[in-house]
C-alpha cells in the first residue's frame, strides 16, 4: 500500500537501460515539447478513436484539446455509460470491508475479480458510439473505454501510460475520482479503492490489449517530460531489445517515520527531496518502471507492462506459467541506519489466508540480508517468551498506549555484514535500528503487514499509526522460537564452489518459501560464472565499488552496477559473467527461484 500513501516525489535517473537502436523498427517521437496533446489529431482515423490509459492520466483533457483544435472530432465520455453510483458501489461492497475493528485505518482490501462490463453499460455504449461515429472522427476515452472487444475490433485504440509511481503522486495530490464514483470519498478511501479496484480493472485491461496486440499507439506521458508515442511496431521491438540483456529497474523512494540516512548518503539524494528514507523500492514489480535509452530519448515503462510484453523471456517459459505472468520476488531496501528506532514488529499472512481474504497470488514470505550495520543494531525475529501474552500486551497497548517491553518476548539476532534470515509468513518479525537490510518478498500484487506493536509512535499527519492485533492473531505462529529461528530461518552457509576467483555460498533456504540466496566473495578484477538454466537471476552488489554483469556469449549486452544496485540477468541468457571492477573484492548476493 506504501506506493498509493507516499513515494518521494524524485526521479532517480541512474538506473538506464540501453537497447541496440538498430534494431528498434516502428515509429517513436515526441509530441509537442510544452506537453500538449493536440500533435495526436493526425494520427485519428475516420470513425472511431479510443483513448484509455493508466490511473492519474487526465483523458479527459486530452480528448478536450483535439476537440478544440479540430471542432468536427465528436468526443464521448466513458462516464456517461456507467451504472449509477448506488449500484457500482454495491458492486464494490464486499471488495472493501468495513470492519475498523480489524482494520482501524481500511488500509486492506480484496483484489477485485469483476471487470468493466459489470461496471459500464456496454449494450448502450455499442448502439450509441456506432451511431455518433458514423461518417466522422469520433473519440470515446476514458477509464474502460478499449474493454469491449467489439467496439475496439474496429477502432484504433490510443493506450496512455505512466508510472505507478507518478500515477500514486497525482492520487495523492487529490486529482483523480475512482472509477465509477462520483468523488466524494476521503483520502483512505479513495486510495484504497484506487489500489484493490481500479488499479486490477487498469493493469487487467492493458495486459489483455498488450498481449492480445490491440495497441495501435501507445503514449507515455510524465509531468516532467512531454508526451512520447510508439507505434505498435516500435513498442513490440523495444520490449524485445530491452530483454536481451541484464536490466535494473528504476528505483522509488518512500519516507517512513523509522527511516534513515545510508540510501541517502549513496544515492546522494538532495536534503530538501526527504529528512530521510526508509525504503528504497529496487523492484517491487507492479509499483516498478525502467528507463530505456532509445533513439536519443530516454522512455520510462512500467515494469508490468514490459512483462506483459515479454516476460516469458524475462523470467523463462515454466516460471511464467507457474506464476501467471507475474515476476515472483521483489526487492528493496529497508534502511534504519541512524534512524530514531526499529520498524514495527509485525508479521504477515500465508498463502491460504493471502488468497482467501484478499483474493492475493499467495503468501507474504519474506526475508532480510543484512548489508550495513551501525552500534547495536539487530534483527528481531521469532519468540523468546510467552507469544500469546506478549499479543495480549499488544491489544492492551493498542487501547491504552501503555509502552512494552518487547525485547522481553522477542527474539533477535545480532546483526552484522552477511547476516541472512528467512521470514516465513506467520513469523514475528522487525529490523532494528541502525542497519541496511535487503528485503525480499515473495510473488503478491500487494502488501499485508500486521503491525501488533509500533512503540506508540505517530505519522507526519500527527496520526497514530494502525494496529492490527485481530488481524495477527489469526496469522502469528507463536511456536516459532529461537531454537525454531536458528533451524529454519538463519542457516550456517554452505559452500558451493570456490576457486582462484571467487568463493560462493548458499546462505539461505526454507523448504516453504520459493527462492533460495547465495553469497558470491568476488576478487579484485576477477570473474564470476553464472547460468539461468532456463530461468533469471537477482543479483545485488552489496559490498565494493562496482561490477559489470553481461552475456558471457555477447559480452556487449552489459549492465554496469554501482554499490547496492539490483539488477536481473534475464532468462534470455544463458550463462553470465560478474566482473570485478575498481581497486577492491566485491560482494553479491544473488537470488534464485528454487525447483520445486
Amino acid at each position: 500500500m506504501g506506493m498509493y500513501y507516499n513515494p518521494i516525489d524524485y526521479d532517480d535517473c541512474t538506473a538506464v537501460n540501453s537497447v541496440d537502436d538498430d534494431q528498434i523498427c516502428g515509429w517513436l517521437s515526441y509530441l509537442k515539447q510544452d506537453g500538449h496533446a493536440g500533435g495526436l489529431t493526425a494520427l485519428l482515423s475516420e470513425g472511431l478513436n479510443i483513448f484509455d490509459g493508466n490511473l492519474g492520466i487526465d483523458l479527459a483533457q486530452i480528448a478536450t484539446d483535439l476537440c478544440r483544435e479540430d471542432p468536427s472530432i465528436a468526443a464521448i465520455d466513458i462516464k456517461d455509460y456507467y451504472y449509477d453510483v448506488r449500484r457500482i458501489n454495491e458492486e464494490l461492497k464486499e471488495y472493501l470491508p468495513e470492519d475498523r475493528e480489524w482494520d482501524p485505518r481500511l488500509i486492506f482490501g480484496k483484489l477485485y475479480e469483476g471487470s468493466y462490463g459489470d461496471l459500464i453499460d456496454f449494450a448502450r455504449l455499442e448502439r450509441e458510439a456506432e451511431e455518433i461515429s458514423a461518417g466522422r472522427k469520433a473519440i470515446l476515452y476514458g477509464y474502460g473505454a478499449a474493454a469491449m472487444e467489439s467496439i475496439n475490433r474496429n477502432a484504433r485504440v490510443f493506450y496512455f501510460d505512466v508510472t505507478p509511481k507518478d500515477s500514486a503522486l497525482i492520487i495523492n495530490r487529490g486529482r483523480y475520482v475512482n472509477i465509477g464514483s462520483d468523488g466524494a470519498l476521503g483520502f483512505d478511501e479513495m486510495t484504497r479503492r484506487a489500489y484493490f479496484i481500479d488499479a486490477e480493472l487498469m493493469t487487467g485491461l492493458r495486459r489483455e490489449l498488450l498481449q492480445k496486440d490491440a495497441i495501435d499507439y501507445y503514449i507515455l506521458h510524465s509531468a516532467k517530460c512531454p508526451y512520447a508515442i510508439m507505434d505498435r511496431q516500435c513498442l513490440k521491438s523495444v520490449a524485445a531489445e530491452f530483454v536481451r540483456r541484464p536490466f535494473r529497474a528504476k528505483p522509488i523512494y518512500v519516507e517512513g517515520v523509522w527511516g534513515g540516512q545510508f540510501i541517502k548518503r549513496e544515492r546522494q539524494l538532495p536534503d530538501e527531496i526527504a529528512e530521510k528514507v526508509a525504503w528504497s523500492f529496487e523492484l517491487l514489480p507492479m509499483e516498478a518502471s525502467a528507463l530505456i535509452q532509445v533513439r536519443g530519448m530516454l522512455l520510462d515503462i512500467p515494469f508490468f507492462a514490459l512483462m506483459n510484453l515479454a516476460g516469458r523471456q524475462i523470467i523463462g517459459e515454466n516460471l511464467y506459467r507457474k506464476y501467471g505472468g507475474y515476476f515472483p520476488v521483489r526487492a528493496n531496501y529497508d534502511d534504519t541506519w541512524h534512524s530514531d528506532g526499529n520498524m514495527s514488529i509485525q508479521c504477515h499472512p500465508d498463502e491460504e489466508q493471502a488468497r482467501t481474504w484478499y483474493n492475493e497470488l499467495g503468501g507474504q514470505n519474506e526475508a532480510y540480508y543484512v548489508v550495513v550495520t551501525g552500534h547495536d543494531s539487530k534483527v528481531f525475529c521469532g519468540f523468546r517468551g510467552d507469544g500469546k501474552e506478549f499479543l495480549d500486551l499488544c491489544r492492551r497497548s493498542e487501547q491504552d498506549g501503555r509502552m512494552i517491553d518487547y525485547e522481553k518476548y522477542v527474539n533477535h539476532i545480532e546483526s552484522r555484514p552477511g547476516t541472512q534470515v528467512f521470514i516465513p509468513a506467520g513469523t514475528i518479525h522487525a529490523s532494528g535500528r541502525n542497519q541496511l537490510v535487503l528485503e525480499l518478498g515473495s510473488v503478491m500484487i500487494g502488501g499485508y503487514t500486521y503491525k501488533m506493536y509500533d512503540y506508540n509512535r505517530r505519522e507526519k499527519d500527527g496520526r497514530l499509526r494502525p494496529i492490527h492485533t485481530k488481524l495477527a492473531e489469526t496469522a502469528l505462529k507463536t511456536e516459532r522460537d529461537r531454537e525454531w529461528v536458528n533451524k529454519n530461518s538463519v542457516i550456517a552457509p554452505v559452500k558451493l564452489q570456490e576457486n582462484e576467483s571467487y568463493s560462493e555460498y548458499r546462505i539461505g533456504f526454507n523448504e516453504q518459501m520459493d527462492y533460495e540466496t547465495h553469497r558470491i566473495n568476488l576478487k579484485t578484477c576477477r570473474t564470476y560464472q553464472g547460468q539461468n538454466n532456463g530461468k533469471f537471476t537477482m543479483l545485488a552488489v552489496v559490498d565494493g565499488e562496482a561490477v559489470q554483469i553481461r552475456a558471457k556469449d555477447n559480452p556487449e549486452y552489459f549492465y554496469r552496477a554501482k554499490y547496492l544496485d539490483v539488477v536481473i540477468v534475464p532468462s534470455t541468457i544463458s550463462e553470465y559473467e560478474i566482473v570485478a571492477e575498481g581497486k577492491q573484492p566485491v560482494v553479491i548476493h544473488k537470488t534464485v527461484i528454487r525447483e520445486r
